[in-house]
């Protein structure tokens, strides 16, 4: 899967998560709960945390 982010977007999260520059992380996850309109009872989850893996498959 491939997130791709708009300039505006960019913007918003690094003013909303304070981010200073590169080196920095923002995970995405499904959290259960929450009022999220595609699935009911999920919603998206935004952190900001280093990844434990890239979650890539090896080939």
């Amino acid at each position: 899967m491939n997130i791709h982010i708009t300039k505006p977007a960019l913007q918003w999260f690094k003013e909303e998560l304070d981010l200073k520059g590169e080196g920095e992380f923002v995970r995405f996850f499904a959290r259960y709960g929450g009022c999220g309109s595609i699935q009911s009872g999920f919603s998206l989850g935004i952190s900001q945390e280093a990844p434990r893996s890239s979650g890539r498959r090896k080939k």
